[in-house]
Formats: structure tokens, sequence, C-alpha cells
């Protein structure tokens, strides 16, 4: 085969492999599409049966979506999947997400990266496509991961942001003589964020029979994070030792506000040094430009009219 055929074959399955990613982007879970397939079949009059009256992707896409989730589920290793089971839960399970979906679009990120390698590798002729098609391909696998870590580092750091003020919130429900939980729970319907949303799976399991102790430990593990896990646990120590709340959340939002203005400082010294570099390829050049532009046209100018003399 030519390498002009196998160029249109590499860009035709690129093409493909960007419309499945788009399609399992915009993917409804899996909730949702038990109901839509109730539906279908109850307006039909049938059960599981798909057939040609079926929509295309419930008869096409579905099975391929399906076969490259188990292929996905092949090529990562256990303690990966758990890793990135704790990463999307620490990102708040972002769009949707859960771990299949996560899995599916690592594979078809693979497929892409592929395509892509081996389709740069035809059109610059290079004798390295294979090595560049499994380098893209190795690489695209991993890059949901990385733009998961980043989801979730943002999140984190959202959270660390508002944790001082939603202590205070919740110390002043408590002063008004509303219990611990209540709090959380007045705390977590009036407040929006990603640490409102947590506080309120935190009420959601202890309504459910978890302990308070065990859902304070769980925030803690879910989110990573030093200070939430140091919130965590000084509640349940409080709890244990029958300290009051209010006492140790004053304590917990005074250093919280010490340690968010130390973390502010911190950036605030690091801003000279990140805009060196940016300062050295934009701005200095056009510095240069305005100080010596004019000198230079005017030595340019002397010197053709001194040749011309």
């Amino acid at each position: 085969m030519s390498s002009t055929g196998l160029l249109a074959i590499t860009g035709i399955c690129l093409v493909v492999g960007i419309v499945i990613a788009v399609i399992a982007w915009r993917m409804k879970d899996d909730s949702e599409g038990r109901e839509l397939l109730k539906q279908i079949t109850h307006d039909v009059g049938r059960k599981g049966v798909i057939d040609e009256r079926s929509p295309f992707r419930q008869r096409v896409l579905d099975p391929i979506l399906h076969k490259l989730t188990r292929l996905g589920w092949k090529l990562t290793p256990a303690e990966r999947l758990r890793a990135l089971e704790e990463r999307v839960e620490a990102a708040g399970y972002p769009a949707g997400w859960d771990l299949n979906r996560l899995i599916l679009i690592k594979v078809l990120s693979m497929f892409v990266g592929a395509a892509f390698g081996l389709l740069v590798a035809f059109t610059f002729n290079l004798g390295f496509g294979i090595v560049l098609m499994i380098v893209l391909a190795v690489g695209a696998f991993f890059v949901p991961d990385f733009v998961l870590s980043k989801v979730a580092e943002r999140r984190t750091d959202e959270m660390r942001r508002t944790l001082a003020d939603t202590v205070d919130m919740l110390n002043l429900t408590l002063a008004a003589g509303i219990s611990f939980d209540s709090a959380l729970k007045l705390v977590a319907q009036n407040t929006n964020g990603p640490l409102s949303d947590e506080f309120g799976r935190v009420v959601q399991e202890i309504t459910i029979g978890k302990s308070r102790s065990e859902a304070m430990i769980a925030l803690a593990d879910r989110t990573k994070d030093d200070d939430l896990r140091r919130f965590a646990t000084t509640c349940v120590q409080a709890e244990r030792r029958g300290t009051p709340f209010g006492e140790i959340l004053r304590i917990q939002s005074r250093e919280l506000r010490i340690k968010r203005r130390q973390i502010a400082e911190e950036k605030a010294q690091k801003v000279p040094v990140k805009i060196l570099f940016p300062m050295m390829i934009f701005v200095l050049p056009v510095l240069m430009l305005v100080v010596m532009g004019p000198a230079v046209i005017q030595i340019m100018e002397g010197g053709l009219g001194g040749g011309g003399g």
C-alpha cells in the first residue's frame, strides 16, 4: 500500500477516534442509560431486545465502548485502579465522571495518540514512525490521569481557602445552641463549593448510621488535605474527650487563618522569580527596541548620508 493510502487510513482512524471520544465524553451515566432503555423497551413492547429499531448508539456505539472499557481495565494494574478511584473521589466526580468513564477516556486517548503519531510519521516521512506512535499512545493514555490530578488539586485548594471561613460559620451556629450535626447540615445547606458538598456527605453518612467519628475520618481520607485531616482529627478527639466544640473550632479557625496568611505571603515572595522569565522574553526586547531603535536609525541614516556625500 502506498504512503498516500496509509496516510488516508490514519486520518480516518484519527477522525473516528475523536468522534468516539466526544460521544463518550458526553455520554450519560449508567442510571440514565438504564432508564432510557426501560422506556424504549416499554414503548415498543419488548424486553432486553436490541434490533434494527434500537437507536444507533445502543446498537453500535455502546458495545464498542463497553469493549474498550474492558480493554482499559485489563491494561490498568489493580493498584493503579485504586489510586484512580481515590483521585476521582478527591476530584468530586467532575461532570459525572466515574471510574469506568475515566478508563474509557484513557483508552480512547491512547488510540487517538497512536493515530496522531502514525499520521505525523507518514506526513514527514519519519523512519521511527512505529516508535513515535507507541510513545504518543502511551503518553495519551496517561493524559486523563494528569487532568484528573489537576482537577483534584484545584478542588483541594479551594476547600483549603474556604475552610477557615466555614469553621467560623460552624462555630457561630454552635454558639446559637445547635448540635454539631445540625450545624454541619446548616452550613452545608447555606454555603456553596466543594467543602459544602463534603460536609453534606458527612451529614448523609451520619444519617444512614455511621458514627460521627467514622464520617469525619472518611472526610479526611477522601480529601487528602492536611488542614481538613487536622480539622477532622480534632473534632474526633473533642468528641471522645468531651471537649466543647466551640472552643476547639475557635482555635482551629485562628490557626487556619494564620496558615492562610503565611501561604499568601509565600506566594507573594515567589512572584518576582516567576515573572522574571516572561519579562526577559517579552518585555526586555521591546524595551531595548524602544530605547535603541532611534539611535540605530540615526546611525544608519548618518552612514548612508556619509556614503552618498
